[in-house]
């Protein structure tokens, strides 16, 4: 359940890397936005999450280990786990998602809510996946 930091920044990474190939593009056409623009910001946005995913999760399985005393991640945790981390990303990135696209907080909010529910999913769906794959490759290395 411990991951190391070279497994955690690889997580990091790769859910970065897959959600602005899909989420990035997502918005453009939707909202109407400047390709460039949204890259810009959606980089720089990018980096952020990035150190929010590895803060996060460390302190997530901290909380399954030490004050759940369960480490499995059944549906609801999973569920939880996606939604907690969107929500605290929705927080502290709402203002600069404003002035990036020079948008009311109010269209700012509604950007977010449109990629809360996208990201929510994706988050799910990428988490069971690695950890899926995660599994089977620490499996594979055992048999060596």
């Amino acid at each position: 359940m411990t991951k190391s930091l070279k497994n955690r920044l690889f997580h990091a990474v790769s859910y970065e890397f897959f959600l602005l190939l899909t989420g990035g593009l997502l918005v453009v056409p939707v909202f109407d936005l400047e390709v460039h623009q949204s890259l810009v910001l959606a980089a720089g946005l990018s980096l952020f999450a990035l150190v929010w995913n590895m803060v996060f999760n460390h302190a997530f399985d901290w909380y399954l280990l030490n004050i759940r005393k369960n480490p499995e991640k059944t549906f609801i945790v999973r569920a939880m786990h996606a939604l907690l981390f969107e929500g605290g990303m929705l927080v502290l990135t709402l203002p600069v998602i404003a002035w990036g696209f020079n948008l009311t907080i109010l269209e700012a909010f509604m950007l977010e809510i449109v990629m809360v529910i996208y990201i929510v999913i994706y988050t799910y769906v990428f988490n069971y996946w690695f950890d899926k794959l995660h599994s089977s490759f620490q499996v594979t290395e055992h048999k060596r």
